[in-house]
């Protein structure tokens, strides 16, 4: 499949997602209940939870973490397995997420000396996206969407749910790493197009990735998928009773 394949599988996709309401359940960030936080550093950690998660999973976690620490930067000095505690043992890569957070978070501290991103808005930081990624641990998944809705910048946060979901559409390979898809990704959307294609992906992934069984299973590009039916299996005799 040529590249140009690709981008016409993507972008049918895309309106057929925007036909839909499935943008509804990825919009926005639930308001940080710590005063005075930084709602970068808020952004951040809900963004740690959201990666390879869906949304209302997500935010559950968020509210329960928010409700066993009095602020982030008690967070930061949490133990990993108190972490994991919180969001709950079936929480999807809980420990690795859990011990890469607390590593972004002391990360960050280390380098501006409070767990704050307000450094970042600062006219004279080059590459903020860039700053992200490096801290300790950090996805590219967290890095793109702190940028995206924290910064305006231009970015499309890709994690490996939306790579296996994209790679069913024909617009990359399953085996495709998540960097390149997202490279790929911002090239096929203007600049000011991103916040909306992030909300509708995400939205699509939720959807798809929340456990619930189907029978018949509709792409975004309007193929529908139905499972086999099942061959009728000739019935025995009754037993006899005894």
């Amino acid at each position: 499949m040529t590249s140009v394949d690709a981008a016409k599988k993507l972008h049918a996709a895309i309106r057929r997602l925007r036909a839909g309401d499935g943008s509804r359940a990825a919009a926005g960030t639930p308001p940080c209940p710590f005063a005075g936080a930084d709602p970068l550093v808020h952004l951040f950690v809900e963004s740690f939870l959201l990666w390879e998660a869906t949304t209302p999973l997500a935010r559950e976690a968020l509210s329960r973490l928010c409700a066993t620490v009095v602020d982030y930067n008690e967070l930061r000095v949490c133990f990993t397995d108190e972490l994991v505690a919180a969001l709950g043992g079936k929480y999807p890569r809980g420990d690795e997420r859990c011990a890469r957070l607390r590593c972004a978070l002391n990360d960050l501290f280390r380098r501006e000396h409070a767990v704050t991103l307000a450094p970042l808005l600062a006219p004279s930081v080059k590459d903020a996206r860039g700053y992200l990624g490096s801290l300790d641990g950090t996805p590219a998944y967290v890095a793109a969407r702190v940028a995206l809705l924290g910064l305006g910048q231009h970015a499309v946060p890709v994690d490996s749910r939306l790579v296996t979901l994209l790679s069913g559409s024909g617009c990359c390979e399953p085996t495709d790493p998540c960097e390149p898809v997202a490279a790929w990704l911002e090239k096929q959307f203007k600049p000011g197009e991103a916040p909306e294609a992030h909300a509708l992906l995400q939205a699509w992934s939720d959807r798809e990735g929340d456990g619930t069984p189907r029978k018949r299973r509709e792409n975004p590009d309007g193929e529908t998928k139905s499972k086999p039916a099942r061959s009728a299996k000739p019935r025995g005799k009754a037993r006899a009773k005894d």
